[in-house]
């Protein structure tokens, strides 16, 4: 496997549920809150990337790009749930 296939593998297969925890802070929440915001940023320049899109191919793309975004949030929602993740107005990541 090459090199950017298996940081790709090892990038979705991150164990989440892990409890690391140092000074009361469980970093697996942190790294499940980062990659919600990160994914729900992707869904924002994704849904205006569709909006100015004029070619139906790049359309088309648009929208499988979309739905794999709208998987991988549904994913970490669960993973969240799993893992009692809780967000706070204190809580910055």
């Amino acid at each position: 496997m090459s090199g950017f296939m298996s940081n790709i593998v090892k990038a979705f297969t991150m164990n989440f549920g892990k409890k690391e925890k140092a000074n009361g802070v469980n970093f697996a929440s942190l790294r499940i809150l980062k990659e919600i915001r990160a994914v729900t940023a992707d869904l924002a320049c994704a849904d205006a990337w569709f909006d100015f899109e004029e070619d139906s191919d790049m359309l088309e793309s648009c929208i499988y790009y979309i739905e794999s975004l709208r998987a991988r949030y549904r994913c970490l929602l669960k993973k969240a749930r799993s893992n009692n993740v809780t967000i706070s107005p204190t809580n910055h990541v």
